[in-house]
């Protein structure tokens, strides 16, 4: 601040002797210090102030930015929900039209086993009767 050196404040102690006096020189010296370490501490605060606004800016752009990084993450996982449930609505349409397919398939099928399994009950379950109507096909021709 002041280029002040030891010469010069030798100069003001003694000019300050003289309009003060030797009795209230010390007074006014501690009055003179007080002042001194007041400006000092308010200095010392407004700068304190200007760093902490300047902080707050850089705190402040630093949660924009990271604001709109959200945003653009949400936006990419909205998309991507999108797709996702597209994809499961066409993999759902062909699992019902190869299901429904399968399923006319497995009533011809089940249809057929029905039948199997009926005769084979029925062979089971009268075994002599079933060697004497294949008898009588045998002997109509059939």
């Amino acid at each position: 601040m002041f280029d002040v050196g030891f010469s010069e404040l030798v100069l003001i102690g003694i000019v300050a002797m003289l309009v003060f006096g030797p009795e209230r020189l010390p007074g006014v010296a501690r009055q003179v210090g007080s002042w001194i370490g007041a400006t000092k501490r308010f200095v010392n605060s407004v700068r304190a102030d200007i760093e902490h606004e300047l902080g707050s800016e850089e705190l402040k752009r630093m949660l924009n930015e990271q604001q709109s990084e959200i945003s653009k993450l949400k936006g990419m996982i909205s998309d991507t929900h999108a797709q996702v449930n597209a994809e499961l609505q066409e993999a759902e349409r062909s699992i019902k039209s190869v299901g429904h397919g399968s399923a006319t398939n497995a009533g011809q099928t089940s249809s057929r086993h029905q039948d199997t399994t009926a005769r084979e009950t029925h062979e089971t379950a009268h075994p002599e009767g079933t060697k004497l109507e294949h008898g009588a096909k045998r002997f109509r021709g059939s």
